[in-house]
């Protein structure tokens, strides 16, 4: 597999297409960012400040932050564009990390807007996602964190085949195996 930090990959599926973020991106993202339902369910576990964007300027300060740590090889933020319309409706962040038990694990994050929060999307997104992400980024296992009042999420991952995640620093995680 070639190195996605060289050449990024983008996936599609019947209403996504799943990219490279792109500073054209920030007005759609703007929207999910400054969604007050989607963000309480964004996992900024670890992350330097909170997703908390409310104009065009943070938003597009943010996919410039994201591109730098793309190409620094930290992570890939992707956007997932809506197919008919053409605008970022949310984002995947994926990078590769050995746990503590010398597993190499994928993180992913997942944020979308309120009103793609459903399991026909969410599914459709987490499925592209293990379908590819495990080759494309040399992992054994895919975690991410769903909080227990996002059960819709709960249960696309679940429909899927990830399992609860137990680990002591990561609370509300789960997790699918290669």
């Amino acid at each position: 597999m070639s190195n996605p930090y060289k050449e990024c990959p983008t996936y599609e599926t019947s209403n996504f297409i799943i990219r490279l973020i792109s500073e054209n991106d920030a007005e759609g993202l703007l929207k999910c960012y400054s969604d007050v339902t989607s963000r309480s369910l964004f996992n900024s576990d670890r992350c330097m400040g909170g997703f908390n964007f409310n104009t065009i300027e943070e938003m597009k300060d943010a996919i410039i932050g994201w591109l730098g740590c793309y190409e620094r090889e930290e992570f890939i933020r992707y956007s997932i564009v809506n197919r008919d319309t053409g605008l970022a409706v949310g984002t995947i962040e994926m990078f590769a990390t050995v746990n503590d038990y010398k597993v190499s694990s994928g993180i992913l994050r997942l944020d979308i807007s309120s009103e793609y929060e459903t399991e026909m999307y969410l599914t459709e997104v987490f499925a592209v996602c293990s379908k590819h992400f495990f080759d494309t980024f040399s992992v054994e296992e895919i975690v991410t964190k769903a909080i227990p009042v996002a059960e819709v999420r709960i249960n696309s991952l679940l429909e899927l085949g990830f399992t609860k995640y137990e680990s002591p620093d990561r609370e509300h995680y789960y997790v699918l195996s290669k």
